[in-house]
């Protein structure tokens, strides 16, 4: 996200309005997905997250802007 100059806000602003890509359910320590967002200005973003059920955690992998 740094590297990308996407900050947590960009984040913030697109998590309600989230579509699957794929999922990546033999991830390890946790299962994984990629999904498809839009922020403000309706420019697509992808974040790749997991997710322990157990604790209730979300971890952002990455954060970046598909290339078309």
């Amino acid at each position: 996200m740094v590297k990308r100059h996407i900050g947590f806000s960009a984040v913030d602003e697109i998590v309600e309005n989230l579509e699957i890509i794929q999922e990546y359910l033999s991830d390890f320590p946790y299962p994984s997905c990629l999904v498809l967002a839009y922020n403000k200005l309706l420019k697509p973003i992808h974040i790749v997250f997991s997710v322990n059920e157990a604790e209730k955690m979300l971890y952002i992998i990455t954060v970046y802007e598909p290339d078309a």
